[in-house]
C-alpha cells in the first residue's frame, strides 16, 4: 500500500520531534543531577597536601582548589627558607582552619604540616617533563635561568648546567631525604625512600598523562564537585620527541633513570587504584560538561569570575 507523501512527512517530522523532546528531557535530567552533586559535596575534613612538582600539570590543579576552597582555607608554601617560615609563624587558628596547603615543596616538609595530611601529587613522564621545563625556562621571561637555558642546548642543559631538577627531580622531592644531595648523587637509597613514600604515604600520586582519571578520583575521594577545568600553563610549542636528537633523549634517560623506575612503580600503583573505585559515572559527567555547550560554558563563565576576583583580593597566595 503507497501512503500519500504528506503522510511519511508528517510521521518523520513527529519521530524527529519525539527524538529531540527526549534529547532535552534527558538533558535536563543532567543538569539537575550534576547541579545536586555540586550543591551537595561535602570538602574534605583532613588538611590535603599538594606536593607541586615542576611541570605536571600543577597550574591546572590550583585553578581546581581555588574555585572549590575559600582563600582562607588555602596556603601556599615552598622549600624557600622565607616561605616555611612564613607558614611556622601563622598562628594555630589559622593553621587549623586550613583545608589545602600546596606548592613547589619537597616531602620532607611533612614533619611541619598537621600530621592527618592527605598527601596528593601529580607524575609526569621523566623525559617530557625534562623536555617541557627547559623550554618552560626559554620562554618565561622573568625566570632567574632564562639566560642560561637560552645560551644552552637541550642537551647541556641537561648534561652540564648541574640543576637538581634534571636529575632525577621527581625522585628528590618525594622522598623526602634529597636535601644536601648534590647534581648527580641521586643514589637508590633516595629511590627506595621515594617509592615507599608514594605506596603508603600518598593518597595519590595522580598521572599527568592521564589528568582527567586523576582529578576525577581526586574529586571522588574529597568531596569535589565535577566541573571542567581548562589546562593551565601549557605550552603553546615545544618539539615533540621525535623531533629531539636520540643522543639528547639518551642522556635524559640516563640523568633520570631513577624517576622512570619511579613513574613506572607510580602508575602501577595509579592502576591498582582505578580497579579499585568506580569512576565511570564521574568519567562521563566531566565528557557531557564539556560536550554541552551550557554545562561548559557555566564553568568557564565561573572560572572567569574566580580569576578576577582573585586579582582584586590580596589575601589569594
Amino acid at each position: 500500500m503507497l501512503y500519500p507523501t504528506w503522510n511519511l512527512q508528517s510521521t518523520k517530522l513527529a519521530e524527529k520531534n519525539q527524538d529531540v523532546e527526549k534529547e532535552i528531557n534527558r538533558m535536563n535530567a543532567f543538569v539537575q543531577e550534576s547541579s545536586l552533586r555540586e550543591m551537595k559535596h561535602d570538602k574534605s575534613v583532613s588538611p590535603i597536601v599538594f606536593v607541586h612538582i615542576p611541570k605536571t600539570g600543577g597550574m591546572t590543579f590550583y585553578s581546581m582548589i581555588r574555585e572549590i576552597y575559600k582563600p582562607s582555607e588555602l596556603h601556599k608554601i615552598n622549600p624557600a627558607a622565607e616561605s616555611v617560615e612564613k607558614y611556622i609563624s601563622l598562628s594555630q587558628t589559622r593553621k587549623d582552619g586550613l583545608k589545602v596547603i600546596y606548592g613547589h615543596m619537597d616531602y620532607g616538609l611533612r614533619e611541619l604540616l598537621p600530621s592527618n595530611s592527605a598527601y596528593v601529587t601529580l607524575m609526569r613522564h621523566p623525559v617530557e617533563r625534562v623536555i617541557s621545563h627547559y623550554y618552560y625556562v626559554r620562554r618565561t621571561e622573568n625566570d632567574p635561568l632564562r639566560e642560561l637555558a637560552m645560551n644552552s642546548s637541550l642537551y647541556d642543559w641537561v648534561a652540564h648546567c648541574n640543576l637538581e631538577e634534571m636529575e632525577n627531580g621527581q625522585t628528590r622531592r618525594l622522598s623526602g631525604v634529597a636535601e644536601g644531595i648534590g647534581f648527580g648523587e641521586c643514589s637508590a637509597e633516595v629511590l627506595a625512600q621515594a617509592k615507599t613514600n608514594v605506596a603508603r604515604n600518598f593518597a595519590l600520586v595522580g598521572i599527568t598523562e592521564r589528568y582527567d582519571e586523576a582529578y576525577v578520583l581526586m574529586s571522588k575521594m574529597f568531596g569535589w564537585p565535577i566541573k571542567n577545568y581548562p589546562s593551565i600553563n601549557v605550552a603553546k610549542w615545544k618539539p615533540e620527541q621525535s623531533e629531539i636528537p636520540a643522543r639528547t633523549l639518551r642522556l635524559i634517560e640516563k640523568f633520570n633513570a631513577l624517576d622512570i623506575e619511579l613513574y613506572d612503580h607510580a602508575t602501577r600503583l595509579f592502576d591498582e587504584k582505578i580497579a579499585q573505585v568506580d569512576i565511570r559515572y564521574e568519567m562521563r559527567l566531566l565528557e557531557e560538561r564539556r560536550r554541552r555547550g551550557y554545562l561548559y560554558w557555566r564553568d568557564a563563565a565561573t572560572q572567569y569570575l574566580e580569576r578576577k576576583a582573585r586579582i582584586l583580593t590580596p589575601f589569594w597566595k
